[in-house]
């Protein structure tokens, strides 16, 4: 459901960089600033957090997810639970999921249970439709779009579940502001940094009283983000997470994020908790863990190919191809393009279905209901972090702006 997170459509507001967002605050040349303490422990923990993400080569495992919402404009809030499994490996930079909600209340109304298929493969991203769980499988679409760009393709919250995104702690880039801390440490524009070691745990600060942003990194566990704080004067944001030793690399065990918006009328909360088990790393993952019968895709579905430009009948006769501009053949608006795989166009069939036929789309799933929940969940979380971060953005300019001055 990532195409619902466009931020800046719904809030009219340009939404910054991560990194911009991490850079903390910069204040004008003329006041003393800079980040105390011993700056080589930036570089101790962009090392660490590096050596310990590149040993993971592959990752199979489940994950628990509870989120809750309250204070929704219009409405009571919401409940809801599912479960994730997935499939990863960092060669092909390819990740599968199965997303399983089983109980969701939204507005005191029960919502429907459904899986939510999906797939990153080189360069595609394939997404299966809605399948309700209280009904016999129905024929099903599969949309196949370009993979979307970043390091992480796919939203932090949602049913397009990447343990990537939980990994590398919900879009922070822990090697690249540590870095950035480093090279800058002594920029007279930083306000309120500091940098300070206490027996494991390394934590940097930036800000004053209205704004801070808070890092706190263990060394014991990967020198892997244990926690992050950031408040301004709407919005208080925060993040916990533990790790366990699997095989000799350190992954996500647990993580809890909350979000508090004092913005509007009502303050509005969101409150997240994942809990991974079941993980297996470095196993053997073959080419079959990334094929569109391990997707679900079944003989029959409808394939909407939006990078080939075709839409066809999987394991159909070839002259049931049709383009996608021709008249007559099904909109690819109306595809719901929720839970997608990935590969690439002419070698869809080639390095995803192993040379057995063409690519294959997800077809429309019906669930409207569901859908609609999904959307907004996804549209009231990403609002609340978005507004907290577009705060402090204001507040801060990136140092490419100060330091030309």
């Amino acid at each position: 459901m990532n195409h619902l997170f466009d931020i800046s459509r719904v809030w009219h507001c340009r939404v910054p960089s991560v990194l911009a967002l991490a850079l903390g605050l910069l204040i004008p040349s003329t006041c003393l600033g800079g980040m105390a303490g011993d700056k080589e422990l930036f570089l101790l923990v962009a090392a660490g957090f590096k050596a310990n993400m590149e040993n993971v080569r592959s990752w199979k495992g489940q994950a628990t997810v509870e989120m809750q919402t309250a204070g929704d404009p219009g409405g009571s809030g919401t409940r809801r639970k599912a479960s994730a499994d997935f499939v990863y490996d960092r060669d092909t930079e390819a990740v599968r999921w199965a997303w399983r909600q089983t109980e969701g209340v939204r507005d005191g109304k029960a919502e429907t249970p459904y899986v939510a298929r999906g797939m990153l493969h080189r360069n595609r991203i394939y997404r299966l439709s809605l399948m309700r769980l209280d009904e016999p499988p129905a024929a099903a679409l599969l949309r196949i779009d370009p993979r979307p760009e970043g390091p992480v393709p796919v939203a932090a919250w949602g049913d397009e579940f990447h343990p990537m995104a939980h990994f590398k702690q919900i879009g922070h880039d822990t090697p690249r502001i540590m870095e950035w801390y480093y090279e800058n440490a002594d920029n007279p524009k930083i306000i309120g940094g500091s940098i300070k070691k206490e027996g494991t745990l390394i934590t940097v600060e930036v800000g004053d009283h209205a704004v801070v942003n808070r890092y706190v990194f263990d060394t014991a566990q990967g020198c892997n983000l244990v926690s992050y704080y950031a408040k301004d004067s709407a919005v208080e944001e925060s993040h916990s997470f533990s790790y366990a030793a699997v095989d000799g690399v350190f992954l996500p065990a647990s993580a809890t994020h909350k979000n508090v918006n004092t913005s509007g009328n009502a303050p509005r909360t969101m409150t997240v908790n994942v809990e991974f088990d079941k993980n297996v790393v470095n196993a053997s993952v073959g080419a079959e863990e990334f094929t569109l019968e391990k997707l679900g895709v079944r003989p029959g579905d409808r394939i909407v190919d939006t990078v080939a430009n075709i839409n066809y009948l999987y394991k159909q006769e070839v002259a049931s191809v049709d383009r996608l501009t021709e008249p007559g053949s099904p909109a690819v608006a109306a595809t719901r393009p929720a839970a997608v795989a990935a590969g690439g166009p002419a070698q869809v069939a080639q390095h995803v279905t192993g040379g057995a036929g063409a690519p294959k789309p997800s077809a429309g799933m019906g669930v409207a209901s569901a859908w609609l929940w999904v959307g907004a969940v996804a549209l009231v979380s990403l609002a609340i972090m978005s507004v907290a971060r577009v705060a402090s953005a204001r507040r801060s300019r990136s140092l490419s702006e100060g330091g030309s001055q």
